[in-house]
C-alpha cells in the first residue's frame, strides 16, 4: 500500500511524493510504455497513480498483460491472479534501431537496409512508418522494414534522421512507438572513402 500526502504543486494529478518515489517529475506520459498514462490527460481518467501500478515497469504483477491492457479489461494489474481472456497485444520487437548509409554526392543511391520485425506478443502489429527526415524512405516488406534514402540535392556533409514505428494512428501499442537513427553520410565525388588501415612494422 502507497500512503501519500497529496501535495500536488505541479497541479498534474499526482502527489509530489509518489512522483519523487518513482522519479516522474518532468518525466513523459507514459514512461514504461504500457499504454496507461502516468497522470491524467485528455479524456483519460485512470491512470498509473490511480491504479497503484508501477509507472517504470510496463507489467507491474509480472502476468505478461501490460498494466494497460489489464485496467482496458477491467482486471487487476497489481494481481498475477487477475488477468485478462485474452490474448496479450502486439509487441514489437526489432532487429536494428539504428542504421548508417554513406554515398557520393555525384553517385546513384546506396542499397536499402533491411530491419527485421517480430511481434513478442499476441494479434497483429499492423505498423505504421513515418520517415522524420525528407531524404529518408521506408515501406514493409513481408512484415519486415526496408529502410532507403535519397541523395537527391544534398549536400556534401553528415545528416540525421528518424524513423518512427507505431501502431495504427489513434491506438497505442505496448512498448511503442521506436525510433530508429538513420546517419547519412554525403561525401565529394562518386565514390566512398575508405578507412585508413595502419599495418604495424614489427622489428626483428
Amino acid at each position: 500500500m502507497w500512503l501519500t500526502n497529496f501535495s500536488d504543486t505541479d497541479s498534474d494529478g499526482m502527489s509530489d511524493d509518489w512522483e519523487a518515489k518513482f522519479n516522474l517529475h518532468g518525466a513523459g506520459l507514459d514512461t514504461d510504455q504500457d499504454c496507461l498514462y502516468n497522470h491524467p490527460y485528455g479524456s483519460t481518467t485512470t491512470t498509473e497513480y490511480t491504479a497503484g501500478s508501477d509507472p517504470n515497469n510496463w507489467d507491474t504483477d509480472g502476468d505478461q498483460y501490460s498494466d494497460g491492457e489489464e485496467v482496458k479489461a477491467g482486471t487487476n494489474p497489481l494481481d498475477a491472479s487477475d488477468a485478462p481472456t485474452a490474448q496479450p497485444a502486439p509487441r514489437l520487437v526489432l532487429s536494428d534501431d539504428f542504421l548508417v548509409f554513406r554515398v557520393g554526392i555525384t553517385g546513384g543511391n546506396p542499397e536499402g537496409q533491411l530491419i527485421s520485425v517480430t511481434n513478442a506478443g499476441g494479434g497483429s502489429l499492423n505498423l505504421t512508418l513515418t520517415p522524420q527526415a525528407s531524404w529518408l524512405r521506408a515501406t514493409l516488406v513481408q512484415g519486415d522494414i526496408r529502410v532507403w534514402v535519397n541523395r537527391t540535392g544534398l549536400a556534401h556533409r553528415h545528416y540525421t534522421g528518424f524513423l518512427k514505428v507505431a501502431g495504427p494512428a489513434g491506438t497505442c501499442m505496448v512498448n511503442g512507438p521506436f525510433y530508429i537513427q538513420v546517419d547519412l553520410g554525403v561525401f565529394e565525388g562518386d565514390l566512398i572513402p575508405l578507412p585508413h588501415f595502419y599495418i604495424p612494422l614489427i622489428k626483428k
